[in-house]
């Protein structure tokens, strides 16, 4: 698949980055009669941008110990759940913004198996219709020249 003038996005509920991809040409050093040697694309970092709220644990977003009986903080009520909701409201948002923002001809995400489904629903039809490929998998610690290996 051609990428090129396309935008890579790798993230989890932690980090997100993206990549503008853009073609390289390698010098021409071919001998007459030898193929000559083609483009090879690479990668240019956009955005890099890690959510705080993703690496705090519940007890430091919980200020107010007054009624803290025993060390308990009462119900639950889903603490962890709302706050990956925020954060996936937050990754679309600002998948939203790079994507508007660099108008790219395509772009290609990676996000982890688990979330993957929430993220794609909770993207806008307008981002959704130049997506050209989904992975289910995370990305985000992958060292950069070999990210284009797994879109290709």
């Amino acid at each position: 698949m051609k990428l090129n003038d396309n935008v890579i996005i790798v993230a989890d509920l932690g980090q997100l980055k993206a990549y503008r991809v853009s073609e390289v040409a390698r010098k021409d050093t071919a001998e007459a009669g030898e193929p000559r040697p083609k483009a090879t694309a690479s990668l240019s970092l956009i955005t890099d941008i890690d959510y705080i709220a993703a690496h705090q644990k519940e007890q430091d977003m919980l200020s107010d110990k007054g009624g803290n009986f025993d060390g308990s903080s009462g119900e639950q009520h889903d603490r962890s759940r709302e706050n990956d909701k925020r954060l996936l409201k937050s990754i679309c948002d600002d998948i939203e913004s790079i994507i508007n923002r660099e108008s790219p001809k395509g772009w290609c995400l990676a996000f982890p198996k688990g979330t993957h489904k929430q993220l794609s629903e909770l993207l806008p039809n307008s981002v959704k219709t130049t997506l050209k490929t989904a992975l289910s998998s995370n990305l985000t610690k992958v060292p950069k020249d070999k990210i284009l290996s797994h879109f290709q």
